[in-house]
């Protein structure tokens, strides 16, 4: 199992080494340099003479088309047994990626109430999730709203609120939410 953080502002280099550090503890081989053609000569070896499951998060259209030659993983017909889910906010990213439409699924966003679990037990950790009295309700819901039931926003955020206590600091960051909204 490969976990790979792709983001907009990628670095190759940078993602291959990460490889490495995953492929070295896992496969239990040592890469002797970290010249670029070097691991990407190590990595070709070591994807082709082990079973994997890659998982691509977060990747953007500026890195679809050479990301997976660039991580240097197999794509020959013989290489089935191998697993690679991405994620990304495109289809056309997926498309690139050789992901078959049939094989592309649509997350939904979450429902108000789910949204508010989520973002209650990052926000509220030291209570099991329950909003503590001296916080606002209408201006925790609110924030939580912000987040537009997107789970890595709930919980990013909902971890920056954790340890807030005071209703004018949550209503300071609904008023930057709102005006990061109105900029986006």
């Amino acid at each position: 199992m490969l976990w790979l953080t792709v983001s907009q502002n990628l670095s190759f280099n940078a993602l291959r080494n990460d490889l490495v550090n995953q492929l070295s503890v896992k496969a239990n081989e040592r890469l002797e340099s970290r010249e670029e053609d070097h691991v990407k000569s190590w990595l070709n070896e070591i994807m082709n003479r082990h079973k994997f499951a890659l998982f691509l998060d977060d990747v953007w259209e500026t890195s679809a088309s050479c990301l997976l030659e660039e991580l240097c993983v197999p794509q020959s017909p013989h290489h089935n047994s191998n697993i690679i889910i991405a994620t990304s906010r495109s289809k056309s990213v997926l498309s690139q990626l050789g992901v078959p439409p049939p094989s592309v699924i649509q997350m939904e966003d979450l429902t108000e109430d789910e949204s508010w679990r989520l973002f209650s037990s990052h926000a509220f950790p030291h209570s099991g999730g329950v909003l503590p009295m001296n916080i606002d309700q209408d201006i925790a819901r609110l924030v939580c709203n912000k987040c537009g039931g997107l789970p890595k926003a709930l919980k990013e955020i909902g971890k920056q609120m954790a340890g807030i206590t005071r209703s004018n600091e949550w209503e300071l960051v609904l008023l930057k939410l709102e005006i990061f909204t109105i900029i986006v």
